[in-house]
């Protein structure tokens, strides 16, 4: 037989035989086998690339929908992911800061904790020394507080009360007045602390029109109140102050 002949008959022997006997060729066989290999033949079959990649793509192939519908929805998944971040980061960049509260009066400036100065979600501060910085004039004790300014006009507080007196007016607080007498280094001192709403509007009072005779400012996030006193252009000397129910919610006349 033949080289040839006998090559082609151990080939259909391994073909029938495949299924049931998976022995490796003899030295001989693949002596054969070298010999009759033509040119370009490589002589060998392709390798089966049995790796996780290549059974993922085999699958992909196979199953498109299925691929499709999990890319889609991992896309979904992160799109949202994406925007609840953005509006969770939004969220917490614009919440109130819990710092401690710092109150500037004009070159002053002095540090009230957070704790203290914020009561129920409303903001309290000594009008005492914010009185003072206006050039108003500060009396009573721990009972009562009363900020008189050079015309007459005045505002009372009571302790504990939700109301204040502006010139005889019972005038409703956002809050509670806390006044307190405090033991300093040389002498006592008297604290009363009234919401900064109702001492925003005290101080914001026209006395000219489309002039006010101070100024305040509260920023939430870094927690900073400013006072500053508006002056006349030409003179530099501060406006007068002088206080009115008429811009107040009045509860009795």
């Amino acid at each position: 037989m033949s080289k040839k002949r006998k090559l082609n008959a151990m080939l259909d022997e391994q073909d029938s035989s495949a299924e049931t006997n998976a022995a490796p060729l003899s030295s001989e066989e693949l002596e054969l086998i070298a010999a009759n290999r033509e040119k370009n033949d490589r002589g060998e079959l392709p390798h089966y690339d049995n790796s996780d990649v290549a059974l993922a793509k085999r699958y992909a192939k196979k199953n498109k929908g299925v691929v499709l519908f999990v890319v889609i929805t991992i896309v979904l998944v992160i799109a949202v992911i994406a925007v609840l971040s953005v509006l969770l980061y939004g969220k917490l960049s614009n919440a109130p800061s819990k710092d401690d509260i710092t109150v500037t009066l004009g070159d002053e400036e002095y540090t009230v904790k957070y704790k203290k100065a914020m009561l129920d979600g409303v903001l309290y501060l000594d009008i005492v020394p914010i009185a003072k910085y206006a050039g108003l004039i500060v009396s009573g004790d721990e009972h009562s507080i009363k900020i008189s300014c050079s015309d007459g006009t005045f505002v009372r507080f009571e302790q504990g009360k939700t109301y204040a007196i502006v010139n005889d007016e019972t005038v409703k607080l956002d809050g509670e007045a806390s006044i307190a007498r405090l033991d300093g280094d040389s002498e006592q001192k008297i604290e009363c602390s009234v919401p900064f709403e109702f001492i925003d509007k005290l101080f914001s009072h026209q006395v000219e029109k489309g002039t006010v005779s101070m100024y305040a400012s509260f920023s939430e996030k870094t927690n900073e109140v400013l006072f500053h006193k508006i002056s006349y252009k030409d003179s530099g000397k501060p406006l007068p102050i002088s206080f009115s129910a008429d811009c107040f919610d009045v509860i009795i006349n």
